[in-house]
């Protein structure tokens, strides 16, 4: 059983922490600390900074997001504008960022958000509701009572199990190169969603919209072991 093994693993290591600590794993924790760790701890004791290229990709979630749901006509523009208004209208993080930022970097997000949206919906149909679309969703399992926290959030996700066979398809939306984590974190997707209800998702699509090309792998228990 994949909870049973994982908290097999993890609970020595507890053992070593105050009672009172938690332990939080997201994608980009684990991808940086497996990719250079000294280079994971001199981030972790810096400031982290919003920066153009970074805030694009949630800008185009958004859009993407919204899109879904929209229900009347739209253009590439109206819906990336609809999303940095929201985004800015949030009193932390990146909206703490927006409400600062120059007039240049504004349209240069806003460019750069409008060519990836544009991506998108030359490349992806209209999701239809019997697909069971959706976006920007929260998973989160706990291990040893809590004390392991395993959070993500799913870029979009279509389809659902039925029940103990696996039908969800889970999709991760990048720019740029395909790289190995973006796999890895795929995977690491899969196990928070194995964990939460039970069953696997069936499938896993890292998809570049530069490229207008996905690259996808069938969830298996090796799949799962190997994460």
């Amino acid at each position: 059983h994949l909870r049973a093994a994982l908290e097999t693993v993890l609970e020595p290591h507890l053992d070593n922490l105050p009672s009172n600590e938690d332990v939080y794993l997201n994608k980009h924790r684990l991808s940086q600390v497996h990719g250079c760790e000294a280079k994971f701890l001199a981030e972790e004791a810096e400031e982290f900074e919003w920066r153009v290229p970074i805030a694009r990709g949630s800008v185009v979630h958004k859009a993407i997001e919204l899109a879904v749901h929209w229900r009347r006509e739209f253009e590439p523009p109206t819906l990336v504008d609809e999303a940095l208004a929201r985004l800015e209208a949030e009193d932390r993080g990146l909206g703490h960022w927006l409400q600062g930022v120059s007039e240049a970097e504004r349209a240069e997000l806003r460019s750069l958000a409008v060519d990836s949206f544009t991506k998108f919906l030359e490349c992806w149909p209209p999701l239809q509701p019997a697909w069971r679309p959706v976006t920007e969703s929260r998973l989160r399992a706990e291990l040893c009572d809590g004390r392991v926290i395993l959070d993500g959030k799913v870029d979009l996700s279509l389809g659902a199990a039925h029940g103990r066979t696996a039908g969800k398809v889970i999709v991760d939306f990048k720019t740029g190169t395909s790289l190995p984590v973006h796999r890895e974190d795929l995977r690491f997707y899969a196990v928070i969603e194995t964990l939460r209800i039970g069953v696997p998702p069936r499938m896993l699509s890292s998809y570049y919209l530069d490229r207008g090309h996905p690259i996808s792998e069938t969830v298996s228990l090796e799949t799962l072991e190997a994460t």
